[in-house]
C-alpha cells in the first residue's frame, strides 16, 4: 500500500500530538532507519514502512487502564502474562488503535509489523523484520549493543553484492539483536517472551540451513 507524502506528513503531525517529545524523536528515528534499510530492498514500499514506523509506538505511553480499555473495546482480554510484561503491551494494542484512529493506514503489512516489532516472531515477513530492526538500530539509540548492531547491519547491507547477501545481512543483525535482548532479560531476571525465543531459533535455523 502506497501513501503520499502529504498523508505521511499529516500522520507525523497527528502522532506528534499523541506522544511525548522523547518518544516522538525516537519514532522519527525509526522512520529514518526504516527508509534507509528500504533502499536495499526494492520490493518494499518505503511509504508504507514510514507509516508503520510512525505508528509503531502509538500506544507506548498508554496507562495500563488505557490498554485494558482499548483491548476491551475490540473484544480482547489481556492475559496475565501480557499484563506482567508491560513493555510489550503497546505492540498488542497498537494495531487496535490504528484500526480505530487511522483506518486508512491499516494495511496487513503495517498491522503485522506493529504486532511483531517488540518481541519479534518466528517466520516474520521482510516488512516485519525491517520495522523490528529499525526500532533497534535507529540513530537515537546510543547503547553500545544498539550501536554495534547498527554498524553490523549497514556494513553488511552496503558490502553485499546480491539480494541473498543483503537478506543475510538483515537476518544476522536481527539475530544479534534478539540474542542481546534475551541475554539482557535473563541477566535482569525478567520475563522472556516465548515469541522472542522462537524468533531467534527460527532465524538461526534459517541461516544454518542456507549454509551461512
Amino acid at each position: 500500500m502506497k501513501f503520499s507524502e502529504k498523508q505521511l506528513e499529516n500522520l507525523r503531525q497527528s502522532v506528534k500530538s499523541r506522544l511525548s517529545e522523547k518518544r516522538f524523536s525516537h519514532t522519527l528515528g525509526v522512520e529514518r532507519a526504516a527508509k534507509r534499510i528500504a533502499q536495499y530492498f526494492p520490493s518494499l514500499d518505503a511509504s508504507e514502512l514510514s507509516a508503520a514506523a510512525l505508528l509503531h509506538d502509538i500506544t507506548k505511553e498508554y496507562t495500563l487502564e488505557e490498554h485494558f480499555a482499548l483491548a476491551h473495546s475490540q473484544g480482547v482480554t489481556l492475559t496475565d502474562e501480557q499484563i506482567q510484561s508491560r513493555e510489550i503491551l503497546h505492540s498488542l494494542t497498537a494495531p487496535y488503535a490504528v484500526k480505530w484512529d487511522y483506518p486508512e493506514f491499516a494495511s496487513d503489512n503495517l498491522l503485522s509489523s506493529l504486532k511483531n516489532h517488540t518481541t519479534a516472531a518466528a517466520g516474520m515477513s521482510l516488512f516485519d523484520e525491517v520495522i523490528y530492526i529499525a526500532d533497534y538500530v535507529e540513530d537515537g539509540r546510543t547503547y553500545p549493543a544498539c550501536v554495534e548492531v547498527r554498524e553490523m547491519l549497514f556494513s553488511g547491507l552496503e558490502t553485499a553484492t546480491n539480494d541473498f547477501g543483503r537478506l543475510s545481512a538483515l537476518h544476522r543483525a536481527t539475530l544479534k539483536s534478539l540474542e542481546n535482548t534475551i541475554n539482557k532479560l535473563l541477566f535482569q531476571g525478567r520475563i522472556l517472551n516465548e515469541r522472542t525465543k522462537e524468533a531467534r531459533e527460527y532465524i538461526l535455523s534459517h541461516l544454518t540451513v542456507n549454509g551461512e
